[in-house]
């Protein structure tokens, strides 16, 4: 063997091992995925230089990724921010070539069927260790804290965006490779495996991708038995969790609450107060239900949905889903006019009405007092006290809890009742999902239980809480207070010299939301919303969220409609154009399609359509191409039940600029295509 031919094969080992590199850590290191993509790229591009053969080979995709590039180009000169236009440009350019280096290096057979293995291997591997992580996630109640999966590889759009490819893939060489029993039943398992973790992340946008994807592939296979089952399982979760909100009320009796009243709710019942004998229900998208002591209701409009309630200086005073606060001024026996529509600095996060003093707690800005209803513009500003998730106030002490560094800070107040001070500081070992001051003890809850601080005590050693876990609020009353939990149970409680006792306890057999008392009253509210469902609910927080970008992207679109703003960051173009009550600035549109009107503008936009339509007109080519039973039959049709999963997602995501998601998609459409080449030229399809 010459020295040229030892370098070639020296050459074509080093983009064999960048190559699995890039394989093993397609869905759990974007860093190492990233060496090992562009090392494969490098050592065949000093292959071409030293053998001067070009390795490359068409696709069929050239004209469509040349105009997407073009557009790309053509925004970037307009657009408003060209250096980040420019660098965003380079980003795309430089990952297509994904699709090529997978079809070099996969330039044999054997080679591409052992790229099929390692990459399901890789991916299943990384999805039993994402279950690992979720069983955690749920021990802890953080999906109860931020309503989504763990993230322990990348963010959890993402993460649910890869791990519904892979099981989509599980299911596509179970529906069509002609294997053992044996066999089949571990890629059967694989899928369920991934169905599970996929479940686990939380993320609905990828369950609408995979649903998608899997329904294709049953089409294609025309396993229209299956899809009729798959169908009726999917009606029986939206009949079996059927949505519903109620009020319930309960007379205190000695013994226990004898429950008085169940009432339905037209929307959904997030809090409750009593006063002077009347509920007022914070219904969501209903606005406010006024209940009398006779049970007669009157409905005070919103808005916008609301979540929580209270009262401030004798008005009614509410907390809106997009971050308004909004006070009402009572007018007669059952009617509030709107007195005024107020937000805060910034992005918050919870609050607290105490001491005639609103606390506003702001993740970026900081805790704002606000200290006269009738002057929204009395205000103190402590911007020092910030990057906090839960806040607490009582007549006292004023207390705040990082998430993220698992550190409480407690300041007192002064004279005002205005934080003063240097704060005392507990550092937790666990994460804690509620936080909440009585008297001179901070409680917080989490898997473990509730425990008591002691704000007396220097050492800040807690005490256990026997009996009490799960707990959704803390309710003061005279001389006790009262601790409503997840498994539907009102827990009386009282100080002792060396704990804190439970010393009553109601048993509510259903799931709380909140619970106030007055006098012999309780009311309790309950409500349960389909996951599912929830896709198609548009008071849904997110769901709301998405339509108030898309509306403002449709604004900027107006403005550069033909060539757009360029493929930039749009949180500052985005701040420009959004309601002003909206608090955040988001960089991105939720939405591949919108996305790419208001960066490329409608030239791009048509470009795009049509490499998303070629890139799936080849999928489908390939897969009428090859035979079937086979497993470049069974790979391609994984690939367009992924394809398929990508563009369905990316109505509520901008997957497409997902660095990750969209190295994925070039990677199987690169491979689908080397499976397809390398079988014809073993003579396997004609």
């Amino acid at each position: 063997m010459n020295s040229s031919a030892k370098i070639t094969s020296f050459l074509d080992k080093l983009i064999f091992v960048f190559t699995v590199i890039f394989l093993l850590t397609l869905t759990n290191s974007i860093f190492l995925n990233q060496i090992g993509y562009f090392g494969a790229l490098l050592f065949i591009l000093i292959r071409f230089a030293v053998t001067r053969k070009n390795p490359f080979s068409k696709t069929g995709l050239e004209l469509p990724f040349l105009f997407f590039i073009i557009a790309e180009i053509i925004s970037t000169t307009v657009s408003v921010n060209q250096a980040q236009a420019f660098h965003n440009l380079l980003k795309r350019f430089l990952l297509i070539p994904v699709v090529y280096t997978m079809v070099v290096a996969a330039d044999d057979y054997k080679k591409a069927v052992l790229f099929v293995k390692i990459f399901l291997g890789a991916g299943l591997l990384t999805i039993l260790a994402y279950i690992i992580f979720a069983y955690e996630h749920f021990i802890q109640q953080l999906y109860r804290v931020e309503s989504k999966g763990p993230s322990p590889f990348q963010y959890v759009m993402t993460a649910g965006g890869l791990i519904s490819i892979v099981s989509i893939y599980y299911l596509a060489f179970f529906l069509e490779n002609k294997s053992t029993y044996k066999i089949k039943l571990i890629y059967l398992a694989g899928f369920l495996i991934s169905l599970l973790a996929l479940l686990a992340s939380y993320t609905r946008a990828a369950w609408l991708g995979a649903i998608a994807g899997i329904g294709i592939m049953l089409l294609l296979k025309r396993k229209y038995l299956l899809i009729g089952i798959s169908a009726l399982l999917l009606l029986l979760i939206v009949l079996l969790i059927p949505n519903e909100s109620k009020v319930l009320f309960y007379k205190d009796e000695p013994n226990k609450p004898v429950l008085e009243k169940v009432m339905d709710t037209p929307g959904r019942a997030y809090g409750v107060k009593i006063k002077n004998g009347k509920t007022f229900v914070a219904d969501y998208e209903n606005g406010i239900l006024i209940i009398d002591s006779a049970y007669s209701t009157h409905t005070i409009r919103a808005p916008f949905p609301v979540t929580e309630i209270s009262f401030w200086d004798g008005n009614l005073f509410a907390k809106l889903v997009d971050g308004r606060f909004v006070l009402w001024e009572k007018k007669g026996e059952n009617r509030y006019e709107q007195k005024t529509e107020f937000v805060s600095p910034g992005d918050t996060r919870s609050f607290a009405l105490v001491n005639d003093n609103l606390y506003v707690n702001d993740l970026d800005s900081g805790v704002t007092v606000y200290t006269n209803s009738n002057d929204i513009k009395a205000y103190k500003r402590f911007p020092e006290i910030n990057g906090a998730r839960i806040i607490t106030v009582n007549e006292k002490f004023l207390a705040i809890y990082n998430l993220k560094n698992k550190l409480i800070k407690i300041y007192k107040l002064d004279s005002l009742f205005l934080p003063a001070g240097i704060p005392q500081t507990v550092k937790l070992e666990k994460n804690f999902v509620n936080l909440f001051l009585w008297k001179n003890y901070l409680f917080a809850d989490n898997e473990d239980g509730l425990y008591a601080f002691d704000l007396k005590e220097k050492n800040k050693k807690h005490k256990t809480v026997e009996g009490i876990g799960g707990v959704i609020t803390l309710l003061k009353l005279n001389g006790t207070a009262a601790i409503l939990t997840a498994d539907g149970k009102i827990n009386f409680i009282k100080p002792g010299t060396d704990r804190i006792s439970v010393y009553k306890t109601y048993p509510l057999e259903i799931k709380p939301a909140s619970f106030d008392i007055e006098g012999k009253r309780i009311a309790v509210t309950s409500y349960k919303r389909n996951r599912f469902l929830s896709v198609i609910d548009m008071y849904h927080t997110t769901n709301i969220q998405r339509l108030i970008q898309w509306e403002t992207g449709m604004k900027i679109l107006r403005d550069h409609p033909l060539f757009g703003v360029g493929d930039i960051d749009l949180q500052k173009i985005f701040s420009e154009y959004k309601p002003y009550y909206l608090k955040e600035n988001f960089g991105h549109l939720h939405n591949n399609y919108v996305h790419i009107l208001v960066i490329l503008g409608v030239f791009g936009f048509v470009v795009f359509v049509i490499l998303l339509a070629k890139i799936f007109g080849k999928d489908f080519g390939v897969y009428r191409a090859v035979q079937k039973g086979t497993i470049e039959s069974a790979f391609a049709l994984g690939t367009i039940g992924a394809f398929t999963a990508f563009l369905v997602s990316g109505l509520a995501e901008w997957n497409f600029g997902d660095h990750e998601i969209i190295t994925m998609i070039w990677f199987t459409l690169g491979l689908n295509i080397a499976l397809y080449k390398t079988s014809v030229k073993i003579g396997k399809h004609d």
